[in-house]
């Protein structure tokens, strides 16, 4: 058996993978899952995922380590750099000057 997520090998009887954490193999419904569904009303769950982005900046001259919760953070001089970047006119960028 191998994980959906990562595509690890797993055991049979694991159930949970241990490499990503996530869980294998059928879930079993809980009691509300099971109790609507004895008495015919539909049952359906939905997922949501919480992507969490942050940007590091290292100012190797002081030392100093800064982080960015968003894009919008960001002040503009750096901002212009990650923009550059994604349009693919600059490839590296070592510093802001």
């Amino acid at each position: 058996m191998y994980c959906s997520q990562c595509g690890t090998q797993l055991q049979e009887d694991q159930e949970v993978c241990p490499a990503c954490d996530a869980r294998v193999g059928k879930r079993k419904r809980g009691f509300w899952q099971r109790l609507l569904g004895f008495l015919g009303t539909p049952v359906s769950s939905t997922t949501t995922v919480i992507k969490e982005e942050k940007i590091v900046f290292l100012n190797e001259k002081t030392g100093t380590r800064t982080v960015f919760n968003s894009f919008d953070e960001l002040p503009p001089e750096i901002k212009s750099k990650f923009e550059q970047a994604k349009e693919g006119k600059l490839l590296v960028f070592n510093s802001l000057d």
